[in-house]
């Protein structure tokens, strides 16, 4: 990939690949490997290579805590992303995060308590939305989303329980 005339070079791994079975692996590895494919995956989604690429103006922590209020990422995360953009070595990764166990930020950073969290608005209007013009009804549109009503009421941030909730069965499908 190229960022402002350099070419950097990111881990083009894609998930699972090489994974054969996973019972080629312990347990510990098999665990640090879908670690570390979680990292990447939530790396690619929160932290889009190139715009934060042009982001990156510094390596400090001081920069990356003024990053974190744009990204609205853990430092950690910023740390992970630069390394797999190759804009940092494993040296001065590994220095950047004992700088980070030192200053005690393993599950707490600075400003972690001034941002405020995110709430989703746009599930809650899509899913209004299905329910008010009949696309489909409450229960069947509750029972395709295949969580736990709890789950899923945290998700869209309502109450998915209707009047038609306790007059209809489960839609049951059969799963060849």
């Amino acid at each position: 990939m190229c960022y402002n005339g350099k070419l950097y070079h990111e881990n083009a791994e894609t998930l699972h690949n090489g994974v054969e079975s996973i019972h080629d692996y312990s347990s510990q590895k098999l665990n640090s490997i879908i670690e570390n494919q979680a990292n990447l995956f939530a790396s690619h989604f929160l932290l889009p290579s190139e715009a934060f690429a042009n982001s990156l103006l510094s390596t400090s922590l001081d920069y990356y805590m003024d990053l974190k209020k744009h990204w609205k990422v853990s430092i950690q995360a910023m740390i992970y992303k630069t390394f797999s953009l190759n804009l940092i070595n494993e040296d001065q990764k590994l220095y950047l995060n004992k700088k980070i166990s030192w200053n005690k930020w393993r599950t707490k950073e600075p400003y972690d308590d001034e941002m405020p969290l995110e709430k989703p608005i746009q599930m809650k209007q899509v899913y209004q939305m299905i329910v008010d013009n009949d696309v489909v009804s409450r229960n069947e549109l509750n029972v395709s989303f295949q969580l736990p009503r709890n789950e899923l009421e945290k998700i869209i941030g309502v109450s998915i329980s209707g009047p038609d909730d306790e007059n209809q069965s489960p839609i049951l499908k059969l799963i060849k």
